[in-house]
C-alpha cells in the first residue's frame, strides 16, 4: 500500500516560492515573510550602521561575496571593501536584496575551504574566545563540555553539528537548492593568492588592490597543521558529515582538485 505524506503549511510555501520566476518571488516573500525583506532592505540601505549589515560597498563593486565562516572572509573583505562583508549572509538573502537585474549582472564569488581544515580550524576560533560575546557563548553553551577536538568530532554521528553558523556546510551559503546557485566563482582557501588576484580581475573598481592578500583573523591555539589532529575514525565522522561539500568542491583530506568538483557556477570559467 503506498504512503501518503502531507507536507506542512511552511514546507508548502517553500515549494511554491521556488517555482516562482524571480521577482514574483521576491514580492511573495515580502508578503509571506515581512520580518525577511526588512532585514534585508537594511542590508541594501546599511541603515543599521553596522559592517554585518551593509552592502553598499557590494553595489559599489557591482559584485557579491559570500563569507563562509573560516575561509579567509576577513581577508577578503578588508582589503576589497574595507572591512565589510555582510557577515556570513548565504546567497539566499542576496536574492531578497537584489532585484533580477542586478544579480544576473554582479559578480557573485566565494572562497571554499578543505571542510577537515575548515571544522578544525571553527572549533579552535571558538575555543579561544572568537571574535565577540556572541561567539563566547556559543562555545560556553555548545562546545565547553567537550575535553578536546577529538571528543568533540566521535560525539559528531550521535548529537550532529552544534547549531552554530562555524560548522554550516559550505553549500548552505552558496546554493539556493542543489544545483541551483547564481555563483560565478569559487576561489580554493588552499591556493588564496591565485583566487585573490582572479577575484581583482574581475572586481572593475576595488576599494583595496594590493597584489597579495594579507591574512586575518587567524585562528590561533591550534596544532601546526589539521592533519595532526586527526585519526582514521575522526577522517571518516567529517567526511560522512561534510559529504556534500566534499563532493560539490572536489576534496579529500589531503587536497582538492577542481577537475573533481561538481559544484557547476553559472558563467565563469574556473581556473585550475
Amino acid at each position: 500500500m503506498s504512503t501518503i505524506y502531507y507536507l506542512s503549511s511552511k514546507e508548502m510555501k517553500a515549494r511554491y516560492l521556488e517555482v516562482l520566476p524571480y521577482e514574483t518571488k521576491r514580492f511573495a516573500t515580502s508578503m509571506l515573510k515581512p520580518k525577511y525583506t526588512t532585514a534585508s532592505h537594511a542590508l541594501v540601505t546599511g541603515e543599521l550602521n553596522h559592517p554585518d549589515f551593509d552592502m553598499r560597498s557590494f553595489l559599489k563593486t557591482e559584485s557579491i561575496f559570500i563569507h563562509i565562516p573560516k575561509a579567509a572572509g576577513s581577508s577578503i573583505g578588508k582589503q576589497i571593501y574595507g572591512g565589510i562583508t555582510c557577515s556570513h549572509t548565504s546567497l539566499y538573502w542576496y536574492t531578497l536584496a537584489l532585484t533580477h537585474k542586478q544579480i544576473n549582472s554582479f559578480f557573485i564569488y566565494s572562497i571554499v575551504r578543505n571542510p577537515w581544515d575548515r571544522l578544525h580550524s571553527a572549533y579552535y576560533f571558538l575555543r579561544s574566545g572568537g571574535l565577540h560575546r556572541g561567539d563566547r557563548q556559543s562555545f560556553r553553551e555548545h562546545l565547553s563540555h567537550y575535553t578536546d577536538f577529538a571528543d568533540f568530532v566521535h560525539d559528531i554521528p550521535k548529537s550532529g553539528l552544534p547549531p552554530i553558523i562555524h560548522f554550516k556546510p559550505m553549500h548552505y551559503f552558496v546554493e539556493l537548492r542543489p544545483g541551483k546557485t547564481f555563483l560565478d566563482y569559487f576561489g580554493y582557501f588552499e591556493d588564496l593568492d591565485r583566487a585573490y588576484a582572479r577575484i581583482l580581475d574581475r572586481i572593475p573598481r576595488p576599494e583595496a588592490t594590493s597584489p597579495r592578500l594579507c591574512r586575518e583573523n587567524i585562528t590561533t591555539n591550534k596544532a601546526i597543521s589539521y592533519k595532526e589532529d586527526y585519526t582514521g575514525r575522526m577522517i571518516d565522522i567529517v567526511g560522512s558529515t561534510y559529504s556534500r561539500d566534499i563532493d560539490l568542491f572536489g576534496y579529500t583530506f589531503d587536497g582538492h582538485s577542481r577537475e573533481s568538483a561538481k559544484f557547476q557556477c553559472r558563467r565563469v570559467a574556473q581556473d585550475s
